[in-house]
């Protein structure tokens, strides 16, 4: 018999998700400045912003949606989720050691990860209204990697002359994964 998760846990994991996006943009924007600063800024509002609809979509999610069939007394699926949910969003570099673009590119690919998980995760989701909840998530986390590609395509133009390393930091180093 396969696992199955509840449209609750899902949209729990993805608020998790985008608070520690959050964090990691304000993180970032500590070290920026001037239009790079306040890019990231902004895009930790955003990040605020879906944890906000996500968590009113939780709230709007029927006895069904919130309950699985799955058998589990201790509660393994929550700390499973929730694992996951935190191992998958953060640097796997030093942040100082990224340049903007990189930020954000790592932004792009963690958030591509993030939906093809949430694409997965549709199938082990018992009923149907949950599916829908689970669409919503999926089609904002899509709206957001558009933004991304603009803004990442929009700095690299105007940084190009600029250099974000002399504002933020070293502009060496690994690529990081960001969700």
């Amino acid at each position: 018999m396969g696992h199955e998760f509840s449209a609750n846990e899902i949209l729990e994991m993805a608020e998790l998700i985008e608070q520690n996006g959050t964090q990691l943009y304000l993180q970032a924007a500590e070290k920026a400045s001037g239009a790079q600063k306040s890019l990231l800024l902004e895009l930790s509002i955003m990040q605020n912003k879906h944890e906000m609809s996500f968590a009113a979509i939780r709230k709007t999610l029927t006895d069904d949606d919130r309950c699985s069939t799955t058998f589990d007394p201790t509660n393994e699926t929550a700390v499973y989720l929730k694992n996951l949910a935190e191992s998958s969003v953060c640097f796997k570099s030093d942040l100082h050691a990224l340049s903007f673009a990189e930020i954000i590119q790592s932004a792009i690919c963690t958030k591509h990860e993030s939906t093809i998980f949430f694409l997965t995760m549709k199938d082990f989701v018992g009923c149907q209204s949950g599916l829908e909840k689970i669409d919503a998530l999926i089609h904002e986390n899509i709206k957001y990697l558009k933004l991304l590609n603009e803004k990442l395509t929009a700095s690299t133009q105007t940084t190009h002359s600029q250099g974000f390393a002399s504002s933020y930091g070293r502009n060496t180093g690994p690529k990081a994964a960001l969700l």
